[in-house]
């Protein structure tokens, strides 16, 4: 909200600076987030009367005028279309500089000299208006210096209203909180009226058929106005307050709403059809031309006014261009209404719509002060375009509204508050503020005003009281905070260890919203079938109230969450991506309060993996990476002997997925991202992505509890070779399973050292190469005796897989 301080004065007397001002209202909890000094920069720049206009004669778009300057007579040349004699209106001197940099100098134009520049509203920097030159009061002295007229030199502050402090949105509402920081009192505008024509009620009528949305309308009329440019004073406040002027009489109802906080319309009386205005909720489908040009689809959303045959205006919103004020314009029927702020809010929300009046109704506007501004603006029509206001108002008040009586417990506001309160004090402050207080004992009945619907509820109370005390004369307290049992915490310092392993492999860690889109679980095409794997991610828990539906469910997977920041970053340019994150990931329980709530860890790998320099090569990424990563971490963390069983799960690829157990304990998953998922991501350009996630509290239970001592070996080990054919889909760790099981417990370790597809094998065939060490803890062991285990193993292999030795 632009607030004139220029404009503020009219209403309260205020002995701060602007800076003192500025610093007062934000500790009343109006925040002020700027200024602006306007009508500066106006040095050589004074009032003029113009005594005598005549043609050019050698221009026949130009005037030769003579002004009167302070008692001094100069000629200007001029070629404004308002020029006229009697005019007062503003000459920039020779030797000026005007805030749009022009400097003005004494010369001749088309042969005649020009003693300076009759200047327009934009050229001194005050309105966008170059239509003319600047039109000032008559009553004004010439020779006078322009930024010494009253409200020429101004102070604009730009202040942040919160949404339940609509009564601050226009100029009055800002006036009634300087009135309480000052001690003045408020000096609110007049609203008395000229009333010198017929009864309204003889040309309009009001019918409400939605008093929800509508609670009062009110309307009044003028006849006989003309339609012309509103004065300069009016149309500076205007423009000051961010607005653009349109003519006398819309430039008075864009006033009335900056300086009360009502928005207004004013209708074309002779538009309305039937003579009478109907408030109603639109048909579903319905088609209305707003005052913009466009054509509007309605819904049962958007409320409407009507005259006797359709829609004219969106109520609270914008006007029709059926019923628009014209230059032919000679009587006007002017709305001041009180509509519901959540009927306004999903109209404009419908209609993508949101204007100056909207953003007024939507906060909740004043019911008590809508006749008041209705009368108020029919006073400045009649004086500003010369019509006749009809006798009375329609006030169609069809559901009253009655200010709550709130009951203070003074001692619960003690704690409240923080501090303790004197009820005189608290009676005074409540009072500075507009509010009624009945009682003497410990416990006051307070009634708010009407403009402060927002106050309902003790709390409401409390922190007016609090305002009125100053946040910064409130004491500090320091909660006291007593030694007590703290939740076990070798959890968190088993978390940070992962932490530091996946750093130490060149991993950056990434923290993501815990809130999601319900989305991903198409996406990652999640099974409706309980039994089916990957199911448990439907157990999502809904958040009653999301701040959008791509944060509306809490997740039970960290991947949207990374594949998300894989995404923003390959967007800036980022490629080589390794992150990871530790995270909460939560499960529905139907109907337990609180969700399943794990600890999970994720990573992911995007391309390249290697990056290209002077001593490697660029590389891709590809399963065997994120193995290592896998195999590494569990190392780190004491876990040695796993199993890899192959999966399906969803998000990843079928094909290269695999768990990984500790005895019969899943522990985590990894594979590569299904290519489906890539696409949905807009990722699938960029490369196949791999990625891991696992249970943090799984791994903890699976690392040992305590680490043994285990004696160096006293016996040389014997190491052989062998290299076997065998079916392409049979899994490394079956071969490995039978080279144990036949090695009688003398198989110290193995190594796969090769594996070969090519064109000397048989179709559907692989060939696989196996280091194998053999040692025994009470002796050493003899050639014939590894001989021996070796042919047992051959046979199992043969037996078993049906693997032959590769020649």
């Amino acid at each position: 909200m632009r607030v004139s301080l220029e404009w503020l004065k009219e209403y309260v007397e205020i002995p701060l600076t602007p800076k003192e001002l500025v610093d007062a209202l934000t500790m009343l909890g109006l925040e002020v987030e700027g200024q602006e000094e306007l009508g500066t920069g106006l040095n050589k720049v004074v009032t003029a009367r113009i005594l005598e206009v005549k043609p050019h004669p050698n221009a026949d778009r130009l005037k030769l005028c003579v002004v009167d300057v302070g008692g001094k007579e100069y000629q200007v040349v001029c070629g404004a279309p308002n020029v006229r004699k009697g005019l007062v209106s503003a000459l920039a001197l020779p030797g000026a500089t005007l805030p749009n940099g022009m400097v003005i100098k004494e010369a001749k134009i088309r042969g005649e000299l020009s003693f300076g520049m009759l200047a327009a509203e934009d050229e001194l920097g005050l309105t966008d208006d170059h239509t003319g030159i600047i039109e000032l009061s008559e009553d004004l002295q010439s020779g006078v210096e322009l930024d010494t007229i009253k409200g020429i030199r101004d102070v604009v502050l730009d202040v942040s209203i919160t949404p339940n402090r609509g009564d601050c949105n226009c100029v009055v509402g800002i006036a009634r909180e300087v009135s309480f920081i000052v001690k003045s009192p408020l000096k609110l505008p007049s609203y008395d009226m000229l009333e010198e024509g017929e009864k309204i009620e003889k040309y309009a009528q009001i019918e409400i058929e939605d008093p929800e949305g509508c609670p009062r309308y009110c309307a009044g009329m003028i006849q006989g106005i003309q339609i012309r440019q509103g004065p300069f004073w009016m149309r500076y406040r205007i423009h000051k307050s961010g607005m653009r002027a349109i003519n006398n009489i819309v430039d008075v109802t864009n006033y009335v709403m900056l300086e009360l906080g009502q928005p207004l319309h004013a209708f074309d009386y002779h538009k309305i059809r039937g003579a009478k205005i109907v408030v109603k909720k639109a048909q579903e489908g319905e088609r209305f031309q707003t005052l913009d040009g466009s054509q509007r689809l309605l819904s049962r959303d958007v409320l409407l006014i009507c005259d006797g045959e359709g829609p004219v205006a969106v109520a609270g919103i914008m006007g029709g261009l059926n019923s628009e004020i014209s230059e032919s314009t000679n009587t006007v029927l002017l709305e001041s209404a009180f509509f519901d702020p959540i009927t306004i809010r999903k109209g404009s929300k419908h209609l993508g719509l949101q204007t100056e009046a909207s953003y007024r109704f939507e906060r909740r506007i004043d019911i008590g002060n809508v006749e008041n501004a209705l009368r108020r603006a029919l006073e400045l029509m009649r004086r500003l375009s010369g019509g006749v206001i009809l006798k009375g108002t329609i006030d169609a008040y069809v559901k009253e509204f009655s200010p709550p009586t709130i009951l203070l417990d003074l001692r619960r506001a003690e704690s409240f508050v923080g501090m303790p309160l004197e009820r005189e004090k608290v009676k005074e402050i409540l009072s500075g503020f507009g509010m009624e207080v009945q009682g003497d004992g410990a416990s006051l009945k307070v009634i708010p005003p009407t403009h402060r619907p927002d106050i309902t509820i003790p709390e409401d109370v409390m922190e007016e009281i609090a305002r009125g005390i100053g946040y910064e004369n409130i004491p500090i307290h320091y909660p006291k905070i007593s030694a007590r049992k703290v939740w076990d915490t070798s959890l968190r310092r088993f978390s940070l260890r992962v932490k530091e392993v996946m750093a130490g492999l060149g991993f950056n860690e990434v923290i993501t919203f815990s809130f999601i889109s319900p989305v991903f679980l198409e996406i990652f095409k999640v099974p409706t079938d309980p039994s089916a794997p990957g199911h448990e991610l439907r157990k999502i828990v809904r958040l009653k109230n999301p701040l959008s539906i791509e944060q509306s469910v809490m997740r039970t997977t960290l991947l949207p969450g990374l594949l998300n920041t894989v995404r923003y970053n390959l967007y800036q340019g980022v490629e080589g991506l390794k992150i990871f994150e530790l995270g909460e990931v939560f499960f529905d329980q139907n109907q337990a309060d609180l969700p399943d709530q794990r600890q999970h860890v994720a990573a992911l790998v995007a391309q390249p993996f290697l990056r290209d320099s002077w001593y490697q090569k660029e590389r891709e990424a590809d399963i065997w990476d994120i193995k290592g990563v896998v195999e590494t971490l569990l190392n780190a963390i004491g876990i040695r002997e796993v199993r890899y069983e192959k999966a399906r799960y969803p998000g990843f690829d079928p094909a290269l997925t695999v768990d990984v157990y500790h005895g019969e304990r899943w522990l985590l998953r990894l594979g590569r991202i299904e290519r489906g998922v890539l696409k949905e991501f807009d990722l699938l350009e960029r490369g196949d992505i791999y990625a891991f996630e696992g249970d943090v509290g799984a791994l903890r239970e699976a690392r040992p509890r305590a680490i043994g001592f285990v004696e160096l070996p006293k016996y040389p080990a014997a190491t052989r070779d062998i290299s076997i054919v065998l079916e392409r889909d049979i899994e490394s760790k079956r071969v490995e399973e039978v080279i144990k099981e036949r090695g009688a417990g003398f198989v110290e370790s193995l190594y796969l050292f090769d594996l070969y597809e090519g064109e000397k094998l048989e179709k559907g065939k692989k060939a696989l190469g196996y280091r194998i060490t053999f040692r025994s803890k009470e002796r050493t062991l003899e050639g014939q005796e590894i001989n021996e285990l070796m042919e047992r193993i051959i046979s199992g292999l043969k037996e078993n897989l049906g693997a032959r030795l590769r020649e």
